[in-house]
Parts: structure tokens; sequence; C-alpha cells
């Protein structure tokens, strides 16, 4: 049996948690069994154009130019999308969707003839924006469409019952993340490093990573910074991301006169050294799949604060909790100080790493499943 031709699909190329997660894939998988390329509905980031080109795969595009509206985005991409998948000769796809209308790939898919159609739920919820239209194509894909994908996976409980219906969770896989976690095992040279380069030495450091969209809830973080900088006037926050709302977050920062406090750190390829140099992880999303980089932070040692709203897979270390966004902000930066006093001590961190792998992080085992799943569940083992 030659290679298969395996597709992987997401909405937009960014360089966020879908994009690492293919990453991871494309940098493990068995090359001599997969032939592996990458399509999106539009490119808005070359964070990772040199090693994909490195390892023979390209990231293409069904738009020429970015649409940010996603009614328009996604009617302009489906009408394409059919015509790419059949140029390029594909067996297997791999979507990786987030809302009910986009279960549509699969039923074009299987139309245009691919054998097997995998459905990848990645989040739980949708952000702001013609809410309305989004939950009526959300619900209606849902009802139309689900019955398309040959199989569908999730990454968390949560992320399975938002995309799947009733009748096709029982055939649901919840697949963790494939993450390289040994890279984010706490290193102390690169705590120290990091902590002359921007002048943190003594100061206890607060770490957010994500893109810049509400669902992150990055105001709110915002106001609760403001608190802990008021208890705390030593602290300081760190902000890793790009996006839609950068510019409103930068000028809200300012109007709070956080400048000083804040550190904004665009996209970067180095997020394990940033994860070393934090004390604490703050995550007051509105919705969550899973999200990677609290599993990142965890790997690192990092205690972290999640919002009630996140799927409760995402603790792994005892140090993680969740707090609701009703408390508000002074009660979120007063648990933050509390989860610093003291913070986790150098040992506690190096030895995070066992228990992220002990639950089941281990990337040569998730790539092994992975493979499985792709090529026995679609009948092509052997």
């Amino acid at each position: 049996m030659g290679r298969v031709k395996l597709l992987h699909y997401c909405e937009r190329w960014t360089g966020g948690g879908i994009e690492n997660y293919i990453l991871s894939l494309v940098r493990h998988i068995n090359r001599e069994r997969f032939e592996i390329s990458i399509l999106a509905a539009q490119k808005e980031s070359e964070i990772y154009d040199r090693e994909l080109r490195d390892l023979g795969v390209r990231v293409e595009s069904l738009l020429e130019r970015p649409e940010q509206n996603p009614i328009v985005r996604m009617s302009k991409a489906m009408a394409r999308f059919a015509p790419a998948v059949k140029a390029g000769g594909c067996e297997l796809l791999h979507l990786h969707i987030c809302q009910g209308v986009a279960l549509g790939y699969a039923r074009l898919a299987k139309k245009a003839g691919v054998k097997t159609v995998i459905a990848h739920s990645h989040n739980s919820g949708f952000g702001d924006g013609n809410r309305a239209i989004k939950l009526a194509g959300h619900v209606l894909g849902r009802r139309l469409y689900a019955g398309y994908p040959d199989l569908c996976l999730a990454c968390s409980s949560s992320a399975a019952r938002w995309l799947f219906p009733e009748r096709r969770l029982r055939e649901t896989s919840i697949c963790r993340y494939i993450l390289d976690v040994e890279s984010f095992s706490f290193s102390p040279r690169a705590r120290e490093e990091l902590r002359q380069k921007f002048g943190l030495e003594s100061r206890r450091v607060l770490l957010h990573v994500g893109r810049m969209n509400s669902q992150k809830n990055q105001f709110f973080l915002l106001e609760a910074a403001r608190e802990i900088f008021r208890l705390d006037p030593a602290a300081a926050l760190v902000f890793i991301g790009t996006g839609e709302l950068q510019g409103e977050i930068e000028r809200r920062c300012h109007s709070l006169g956080l400048d000083r406090r804040v550190i904004f750190v665009p996209k970067t390829r180095d997020v394990q050294s940033y994860m070393s140099l934090a004390d604490l992880f703050l995550l007051p999303s509105l919705f969550e799949g899973n999200p990677i980089a609290g599993v990142e932070a965890q790997a690192s040692g990092l205690p972290c604060i999640f919002s009630d709203r996140i799927t409760k897979e995402a603790k792994i270390l005892p140090s993680a909790q969740f707090l609701p966004l009703e408390l508000g902000p002074q009660r979120w930066a007063e648990a933050a100080l509390r989860a610093l006093d003291p913070p986790p001590s150098l040992p506690e961190r190096m030895v995070a790493l066992s228990a992220i792998k002990a639950a089941g992080y281990d990337l040569p085992r998730q790539v092994r499943e992975m493979e499985r799943i792709y090529l026995e569940g679609c009948g092509w083992a052997g």
C-alpha cells in the first residue's frame, strides 16, 4: 500500500492551538505511511512556514485575501473547498472545526469522493459578533451534517457535546492534544535570562497566553491585573498573543495606567521559556475546548487559575484551580496572590513534567494512537 494522502483543514491558520496540534502531528507522524498537506480557508500567519517547507508540507489557502467576517469567509471557503480537495487527491480528511455549520465541509468532502472524513471538535462555544446567526448556523449544521463524518473526535467531553448531537456522542473519541511536553519542562536558565532581559529578577510574574479575541476575556484579565498590582506593586504581567482585539486591548491597558507593568509579547515560538519565567498562569476564558496553553503551563510546573467555564479536564496538577468570573477582578486578584504565597519551589517545578506524562500527554504514545485512528479506524491497517 502506498502512502495515505492526508489533508488537515482549519478555518484560519494563525499560529494558535489548532495549528500547534497539526504541526506536532506533521513533525512526528510516520512519513512513510502518510503524505500530508494542509489547507485553510485563509492563512494569517507565516510563523511555521520555514519548518513546514523543510518537512515538505505547504499551507494552502482557499481565499486570496483575509476575510474578517466569519459568515462571508465560510461562504466563500465552502464554494472553493470541494474543487481544492478533489484536485489534491485527498483520501483522508481531518477537519479541525469549532461549530456545527463547519460540519458542512464533511458533506462537501464526501460528495467530492474523499474516502474517510474525520471531524475534530476543538472548542465549546463561539465569541461575540453575529451571535444569533452563528447559533442558528451551529444548530442547523449539527442537525443536517452530523451524519457525514466517518469518525468524530474531540479535545474534551464539553467540546464533544458542543459539536456533535446525542446520536454521535457514544462513538466520539476524546483525544488529548499532541504536545511535546518535554520542551515545556521548567528551565532555570531560561527563567534567569528572561528575568534579566525584562528587569523582573525579584518580582512576581503572571503570565497569559492566548489569541486576543473575545473568547479569552482579556479585558477582564487587565482589570484583575490592576487589582493585583494594587495589592502587590512589584508584580508584573506578561501577555503573549496577537489578534483582532490587539489594538483595543493595548489601549485599555494604557487607559488603566498599566503600561509599565504589562509586557506584551507578539507571537513567539519560544513560549516555553516564558512559562519558565513566570510564577502563575491566568486564563479567564469565556469558553474553551481544552486549552493547550494550560497543559503547557502545568508541564512547566506553573500554578494555574482558570475560569470555571473551562472544562475540568484542563486540571492536571493539584495547584490548578477554577474560579467563577462572577467573583469579579478583585477576588481573582486575591486568589492569584494566595496562589503565590508561597510560589512553587524550583524543585517542585522541575518534577511537574512526570505528572503531565502520567495524565496521558506523552508525545510518542499520542502520535501512535492517532496513527492507529487514521489507519485502523479508516480500514487501512496492515
